[in-house]
């Protein structure tokens, strides 16, 4: 499970007058500074002893304070980089002072194009599933723990994101949400890909994809091929565009 969703799980079963919950909050809410912190540091902050702080990283899963210290670290660089991506590509601030022309010559007929029923439907999904597995290759990383941060801030139930062992596929219920994220569809290319996995999985299955391949509909339950109105590119070299206009899109969805 990732510390965002620990620690999430923490605030939504414990009350404001616990030290779990005090902990919780403070680690989720100063991930920057928490990598910085001694044991000794970090209890003073939460009010507590370095021996109960010991006790709930050890109930994390993590060996030493020393290896949880060093995901606080990595999840304080996660948040500056989506912070990062966020002002340069935000879509309310499309304007040459901070996004360069290369963007602005690309992106903006593919925003233009985007379905206002779209937006509303993926809306809806993250409403309506309180469990929701993100799927995507590494170029997709950024959208999917931009999500992820982003619902887990609303105190969402868990939002999972699924790298490589796609088996655990098999074990969700009716009850859970499954995302698929792909910009080029190698994501389904290979034995091990997600496809075989997705056909005996009994989540609601979404595709959200930059590219429209018919061939992939009999996977999920509802595919939506975000850009199919807009003009492609001649080639998918750059796939970096895809990874900044799903951005865009979710950020739409997230914020509409």
């Amino acid at each position: 499970m990732h510390l965002m969703d620990k620690l999430n799980q923490i605030i939504n079963e414990s009350t404001p007058d616990r030290m779990e919950y005090w902990f919780a909050d403070f680690v989720k809410s100063h991930f920057d500074q928490v990598g910085e912190m001694t044991i000794e540091d970090l209890a003073k902050s939460c009010q507590t002893s370095t021996s109960s702080i010991s006790r709930l990283i050890n109930q994390f899963g993590y060996e030493n304070y020393k290896s949880f210290r060093h995901d606080c670290a990595y999840n304080a660089k996660a948040l500056k980089q989506h912070m990062i991506l966020s002002q340069d590509v935000c879509p309310l601030h499309l304007a040459p002072e901070n996004i360069d022309h290369y963007f602005n010559q690309r992106l903006l007929p593919f925003l233009k194009a985007i379905q206002k029923k779209d937006i509303e439907f993926v809306r809806d999904v993250f409403d309506y599933y309180p469990k929701i597995y993100l799927i995507s290759m590494v170029s997709m990383n950024v959208v999917t723990q931009h999500i992820q941060l982003s619902l887990s801030y609303i105190h969402r139930e868990k939002v999972i994101i699924i790298v490589n062992d796609y088996n655990q596929l098999s074990s969700l219920s009716k009850k859970d949400c499954v995302i698929v994220f792909s910009n080029t569809g190698n994501i389904f290319k290979g034995e091990n890909r997600v496809g075989r996995h997705l056909l005996h999985c009994q989540a609601y299955k979404l595709l959200l994809s930059a590219i429209d391949d018919p061939s992939l509909t009999h996977l999920f339950n509802h595919c939506i091929p975000v850009f199919k109105n807009a003009a492609q590119p001649q080639s998918l070299a750059n796939s970096q565009i895809y990874v900044h206009l799903m951005f865009f899109f979710i950020e739409m969805v997230l914020t509409s």
